[in-house]
């Protein structure tokens, strides 16, 4: 299993996470599996590989099955962490003081 993902931002300012879960058919030597997802309003804080992968010491790391993602996802804090009126604010304030 493998994940390919893009992080970005869309035209409301809000995180957007998109991407497909991989996986080889087993027996199936040129056949995979491709699943789909989106995950909107993920927190600055939490890197996308976070999301997809548990680690398990210092040098390894597990990469999640897409039920697992889900379930981290579901768990994640995702209220804004500023209201719409200072992320206008501060859209403002970035675009008036940006040279």
């Amino acid at each position: 299993v493998c994940y390919s993902m893009l992080d970005t931002i869309n035209s409301r300012h809000q995180r957007v996470v998109v991407g497909v879960r991989l996986q080889q058919v087993a027996g199936r030597d040129r056949k995979v599996d491709i699943k789909p997802f989106a995950i909107q309003g993920l927190p600055m804080s939490v890197q996308p590989t976070q999301l997809v992968t548990e680690t398990l010491n210092e040098r390894q790391a597990r990469v999640l099955p897409l039920n697992e993602l889900k379930a981290v996802v579901e768990v994640l804090d995702v209220e804004p962490v500023f209201t719409h009126s200072v992320w206008r604010l501060l859209l403002w304030a970035a675009d008036y003081y940006h040279h």
